[in-house]
């Protein structure tokens, strides 16, 4: 095995008396592909941040290559030199081309006046050494996002950089996407450059990385090769021994949600259907089209053309409270928590929609103070529930749909920067609001997490005039 990129020995890394990286020991050899699954996202930004920042540590050292750049004794003096992040959040210039991206940008670069058909060439030859094939004088706007992706890769091996950290593609397993993706970084891989992946889906992880490390509690649990690590493996992770894998209700009847050739903005001609009861993930791999879908669903917006039909009728002939569709984005903010109410009123008050007589007759308001208490424990009485914990918070969110009890909820990106244990308690939430009899339609770029509540998948670049079009999955595959 080639001499090691990366050594992180016995690192901790404090905050307010907490323990970020708690014993963090780790090591990744010249061109091995590292893969790191974190259980609860316990320490995860913070290792990316100390990597790319040599942030101060209270105990252990950092070496890149055989060379201590950071140390409890010693704090880093290079912060950054020789690791780079690849990720959706890492942004290229969209106005400049890729080759601009890629050689204009870097450090160090002086020429004034740039010929654009010398760095053309020059980015061909470049890119040719890693079997990328993307063209150096398009625009970055113009970009798939996997190339967008790989430019990263070259751009931060044009600046010098070793060890790539990726995070989070957000590829379904077998896609297109994944597939170019590891290709290519297998061909930066095997050119000496070195990989520390770190993502939640564990068969993307299987399919990438040499060796694969588990990460709880900001400390490292094992790390071995991926040859002796399954999928049973991570299960322990995913589920407690009585936990059942999530089902669908069964028995669909007619048509919740109906798209019938809807032409609004990028949306051409498409068509789907959701049945009561069903749970339907549609899947924007490029991330392009979900914010248009939601302005339709939420009626900010009307369509060009064509029909949005729920429960049958005109969406946009029926008030929100009789149309009964329910949207909850990702990430849930405080800012959907009324201040000036109490949990209480904060549950209630989509279901006053329905039952205005809710506010008048405290033996409604009791009865359902008796039914959620069980559920979410001395939260019932806070006034006004300003400390809610994350796993609170998804609580109120969700169980403030199960009282209304909507025709379809609309779920997007609904596991956006979740942990293990937080996605599990989502699932929870999601099944009791099935249980009602709602429909679901889940609006993602990740099928890896999405699937898990879907009934069938349906790829949106594929949805042309014909219902069914693009179907991943049938009910019960």
């Amino acid at each position: 095995m080639h001499r090691e990129a990366l050594r992180m020995n016995n690192v901790i890394q404090r905050r307010g008396g907490v323990n970020l990286l708690d014993h963090f020991d780790l090591h990744v050899f010249e061109g091995e592909v590292l893969g790191l699954f974190f259980t609860d996202n316990h320490g995860k930004e913070d290792l990316i941040r100390l990597l790319l920042r040599n942030t101060p540590i209270d105990y252990g050292s950092v070496r890149l290559r055989g060379a201590v750049v950071n140390s409890y004794r010693l704090p880093g003096e290079s912060a950054g030199a020789g690791v780079s992040l690849v990720s959706r959040d890492e942004l290229l210039i969209d106005e400049m081309t890729v080759a601009e991206n890629v050689f204009v940008m870097r450090r160090g670069f002086r020429k004034y006046i740039i010929d654009a058909s010398l760095l053309r060439a020059q980015f061909g030859r470049f890119a040719a050494e890693f079997g990328a094939t993307v063209d150096g004088g398009m625009p970055a706007r113009d970009l798939p996002f996997v190339d967008r992706l790989i430019v990263q890769m070259l751009k931060a091996v044009a600046q010098g950089s070793r060890l790539i950290i990726v995070k989070d593609t957000g590829f379904s397993p077998g896609s297109a996407e994944q597939i170019k993706l590891r290709q290519h970084v297998r061909r930066f891989a095997d050119s000496g450059i070195s990989f520390l992946y770190i993502s939640g889906d564990t068969a993307e992880l299987l399919d990438v990385c040499d060796r694969i490390a588990v990460a709880e509690r900001g400390r490292v649990m094992s790390a071995v090769r991926k040859e002796a690590f399954g999928e049973r493996d991570f299960g322990k992770y995913y589920f407690k021994p009585d936990q059942a894998p999530f089902a669908s209700p069964g028995g669909h009847a007619g048509a919740a949600l109906e798209f019938s050739g809807v032409c609004a903005g990028s949306l051409r001609d498409m068509s789907f259907s959701v049945a009561e009861g069903e749970g339907v993930l549609l899947w924007d791999r490029s991330d392009s089209a979900i914010e248009k879908i939601v302005r339709l669903l939420s009626g900010m917006e009307k369509p060009a053309s064509g029909r949005i039909l729920v429960g049958g009728a005109p969406l946009f002939r029926w008030t929100g409270a009789r149309a009964r569709v329910s949207i909850i984005r990702g990430t849930p903010m405080r800012e959907m928590v009324f201040e000036d109410m109490s949990y209480l009123e904060n549950l209630c008050f989509r279901a006053a929609d329905r039952l205005p007589s809710l506010w008048r007759k405290g033996a409604f308001r009791r009865l359902v103070r008796e039914e959620y208490a069980a559920l979410v424990g001395g939260d019932i009485d806070l006034l006004p529930p300003l400390r809610l914990s994350d796993e609170s918070l998804y609580s109120l969110v969700y169980l403030r749909e199960h009282l209304y009890r909507p025709r379809l909820l609309v779920l997007v990106r609904p596991f956006l920067n979740t942990d293990i244990r937080l996605k599990m308690h989502i699932l929870s939430l999601v099944r009791m609001i099935r249980d009602t009899g709602a429909a679901l339609l889940i609006l993602d770029s990740s099928v890896s997490d999405s699937s898990a509540i879907a009934d069938r998948i349906l790829d949106i670049n594929d949805l042309g005039g014909s219902e069914g079009a693009g179907s991943l999955r049938g009910v019960g595959a």
